[in-house]
């Protein structure tokens, strides 16, 4: 398990086995979720205190991280092919990104970029900042990261080439080179 929590976060968060019956609300995390083939985490704060069941979509459901967020009432839940960004003092509102392939964490821009399989998401202090949203119908490969920025690969369909596109942390403006 990783737990990154870079950013100032007014939660503490804990993976336990089960959904216990006991007094705390239980938030599951699509449908299907299951004691059996889910991972579940225990989240306390001032403000709430309730357990989560998250699911992941493919079988091979592998935990892959737990990382806070610019906003600090929100966390990166990474479990198999599904990215929760949940809210953890409202944990009914949350939103998901599917096939993760890179998480960049910029403290200096409190900013979380995620490469997803053909498009990128950039998280900030309000939430979801921009997406650019199917930007390949390849998978997006990561050039260069760095605190200030991101270089990415992908293959542009409309011009029918490969080309690196660098996203300055600071602008948010997305160049191509």
């Amino acid at each position: 398990m990783r737990t990154e929590l870079k950013f100032k976060h007014s939660y503490n968060v804990n993976v336990i086995d089960h959904a216990y019956k006991n007094d705390l609300n239980v938030y599951y995390f699509q449908e299907k979720a299951d004691n059996n083939n889910a991972l579940t985490l225990s989240f306390q704060s001032e403000k709430i205190n309730w357990i989560g069941v998250f699911d992941g979509i493919f079988s091979h459901n592998e935990f892959i991280g737990i990382y806070s967020c610019p906003n600090e009432y929100y966390c990166l839940i990474l479990f198999s092919d599904i990215i929760y960004l949940v809210n953890t003092i409202e944990p009914g509102i949350y939103t998901t990104f599917f096939s993760p392939k890179d998480l960049i964490i910029s403290t200096k821009y409190n900013q979380i970029i995620l490469v997803l399989f053909n498009s990128l998401v950039s998280i900030g202090l309000s939430g979801v900042i921009w997406e650019l949203k199917e930007i390949s119908i390849d998978t997006i490969s990561v050039s260069s990261k760095s605190e200030k920025d991101l270089s990415i690969k992908y293959f542009d369909l409309q011009n029918d080439l490969y080309v690196t596109k660098t996203i300055n942390f600071e602008t948010h403006i997305p160049v191509i080179t």
